[in-house]
């Protein structure tokens, strides 16, 4: 009778141990853009990622303001871009994280922003980069 009431006692623990675990799917890691500079020269390259990146999801990228600025891609699939900064100035680098409903090949194909216009935004991202002569 008493290795029942163990086993009962023990069972009930490992219960409320998981039924106490924080679910990760309820709670995610932080989305966030990080660069690889924030402080460049004018001329430089920026390299950019998002860490916890929705998965399967694209990044839309922009900078505030747009002027002497080269963004390697407008839209990457893998979350990842490079930036050229030819001007001093504050810059802000904005990405829209989108889960869109097509794959990267029909994306590609011209006329397709209806594909990439569409979806669900999961997330707004952005980071400052200053650039000195």
């Amino acid at each position: 009778m008493k290795t029942n009431k163990h086993i009962t006692a023990i069972f009930s623990t490992v219960i409320v141990i998981f039924a106490c675990e924080p679910d990760k799917d309820m709670h995610p890691a932080t989305m966030t853009v990080v660069a690889n500079k924030s402080q460049v020269k004018t001329g430089e390259t920026v390299f950019l990622k998002v860490d916890n990146g929705t998965a399967g999801a694209v990044a839309k990228w922009s900078v505030v303001p747009n002027t002497n600025v080269v963004i390697n891609r407008a839209v990457s699939w893998d979350q990842k871009n490079s930036i050229i900064f030819n001007q001093q100035g504050n810059y802000t680098v904005i990405v829209e994280i989108r889960k869109v409903w097509c794959d990267s090949v029909a994306a590609s194909h011209p006329g397709m922003d209806t594909c990439l216009n569409g979806g669900t935004t999961t997330g707004n991202l952005s980071t400052l980069i200053t650039v000195n002569n």
